[in-house]
């Protein structure tokens, strides 16, 4: 692990905003500097950097934090690597902690053997006809073979595919058999340089394609990957033999929106293609899937085909809940009535998964089609399913009214002022709770800026949300002349808003006691009736 200290040194000597002008092209605008989002396609200025905070937020696609967070945007890297890089531009030596790590002098020596070793696998390729043969029947030509640093391991008897990480350096490696026993393809441990779980092979390769194209091309095999780069397919990844994790999907979430799956066209690979999808959904991602037709493979699709084949294929690649549909219904004779019932009752069951109405309605649509059924027939199979699926055929959803405009506004003037200075924030704490805000995001600011500094804020925010609502009022343009007075008129709003659904539930409360006959109680919420209208009047005035 890298030393508090350094980090603190690399902190201290960064600023955010020569950082940031490596990648992104800002100009000075009152006292932050704007430009264009990196993170997504803007045509007005909505990234903001602010030098004084040492923070940067886009107001549009609300993505922010600081220095090291947006190295490790950009570069794609974790938060040590994000250190070292910044470490290095600005030439300071880091200091590693003991513990359960290792020192950078140790991991450097790892990342050195395995340099060592891909240059003799390299080396010993050119020595092996078995596996120069291989090679070339699989129609790989020299300048791939040279840039995916392919070689030979004698001992092993397999073909060497390196394994990078995002910045190019070899970590580990996947042998392919060429004769005898043994698996197919045999992968490096799990090392302190290396995590196959979370490392997808060729994306150092892919990743500025697929950050242009915003997509990426998941498919299966280390060939089919060097195949689809050799034909100018450079967005195309690969999870190492290995089931698509989590980390995985996470990893693609940082690059792109979408995902194409190009899975092999058997059993297998059109079931691993279909639990592949909801990883990657989990992950926020889009899916589509390939369709490769006849072919077992990207690769043997490309070569029997050719590139602007392939190409075309990915343009029609299907959304993955439309290949679903598609899979079911091929399934099944469609002129026979009960078939097609039971095509029905299986597309309905899938349907129940998508949790947006209007996704749901299309499909419904496009699976009657399909079914050549009436619409309403299958909407109400689609409904029927859903109600059993359902704890005692109901839903219960908490209802909850939206604030009104001025609530809300004023909640975030509070926080805004709360971030500005202690003094402000000692005001609003004198008068108000947490639990008084409306806004549960806003509430959890709050409650976090009573127990930590407002220097350690984002740090002890648990999630995003939070995060995101503080870097937006950390950032804001917020001019006010008598803040004092402002912060007042705020926390009256929202103590006046509370009282009145006091009131309005005591209102209820007095209708049902005067039905009831029970007038002990009945006089006792009139008196707090009354009381509580006071107070509410108060802050009228």
């Amino acid at each position: 692990m890298i030393d508090q200290k350094s980090i603190e040194e690399v902190k201290e000597r960064a600023n955010i905003v020569s950082v940031v002008s490596d990648y992104v092209q800002i100009k000075k605008r009152g006292k932050n500097y704007l430009g264009l989002c990196p993170f997504h396609s803007e045509k007005t200025p909505s990234f903001t950097v602010s030098e004084e905070k040492q923070l940067f937020h886009c107001f549009g696609c609300g993505k922010g934090g600081n220095l090291f967070t947006f190295v490790m945007e950009m570069e794609k890297v974790n938060f040590a690597e994000a250190v070292e890089i910044l470490g290095d531009k600005l030439g300071i030596k880091l200091l590693k902690t003991g513990g359960s790590g290792i020192s950078r002098s140790e991991k450097d020596k790892l990342f050195e053997q395995a340099e060592a070793a891909c240059k003799l696998y390299e080396r010993t390729l050119d020595k092996n006809n078995a596996a120069r043969k291989y090679l070339a029947d699989r129609k790989l030509q020299p300048e791939t073979i040279q840039k995916f640093r392919l070689g030979y391991d004698q001992n092993g008897d397999r073909v060497m595919f390196p394994i990078f990480d995002i910045r190019g350096r070899v970590v580990g490696f996947s042998g392919r058999i060429l004769a005898g026993n043994g698996p197919k393809y045999l992968n490096s441990p799990d090392s302190p340089i290396f995590y196959k779980g979370g490392t997808l092979y060729g994306l150092n390769f892919a990743k500025d394609a697929i950050k242009k194209n915003n997509f990426a091309l998941l498919v299966e095999g280390n060939v089919d990957l060097v195949t689809c780069h050799q034909a100018g397919v450079t967005n195309a990844v690969a999870p190492l033999g290995t089931a698509l994790t989590g980390d995985h999907a996470k990893l693609l979430a940082r690059h792109g929106e979408t995902v194409v799956l190009a899975y092999d066209s058997d059993a297998a690979g059109l079931a691993a293609a279909e639990r592949v999808t909801e990883i990657l959904k989990e992950a926020g991602l889009k899916v589509r899937i390939l369709d490769l037709g006849k072919f077992k493979d990207p690769d043997e699709f490309i070569n029997k085909t050719g590139r602007e084949s392939f190409l075309e294929a990915i343009k029609q690649s299907a959304p993955a809940l439309e290949f679903k549909i598609r899979r079911i219904v091929g399934r099944f004779n469609l002129s026979e009535v009960e078939s097609r019932a039971r095509a029905a009752f299986e597309v309905a069951n899938l349907l129940t998964r998508e949790k947006e109405p209007l996704i749901q309605k299309e499909y419904i649509k496009f699976a009657a089609n399909l079914l050549g059924l009436d619409e309403t027939l299958v909407a109400a199979e689609v409904n029927r399913h859903t109600f059993y699926k359902k704890t005692g055929g109901v839903t219960l959803r908490k209802v909850t009214g939206r604030p009104p405009n001025a609530i809300v506004e004023a909640e975030h003037t509070l926080i805004r002022l709360a971030l500005e200075s202690d003094e402000n924030l000692g005001l609003i704490k004198e008068s108000l709770t947490a639990e008084e805000f409306t806004d549960p995001v806003l509430s959890a600011v709050f409650r976090a800026l009573l127990s930590h500094p407002r220097e350690e804020l984002l740090e002890n925010l648990p999630d995003e949300a939070g995060r995101r609502a503080a870097r937006e009022a950390l950032l804001a343009e917020c001019v006010v002349d008598n803040k004092n007075d402002v912060i007042r008129d705020c926390i009256s709003t929202l103590k006046a808003f509370s009282l009145r659904k006091q009131l309005d539930k005591l209102k209820s409360d007095i209708e049902r006691a005067e039905k009831d006959g029970q007038m002990t109680e009945l006089k006792n919420l009139n008196y707090e009736f009354q009381g509580l209208s006071e107070i509410l009047r108060s802050y009228a005035r």
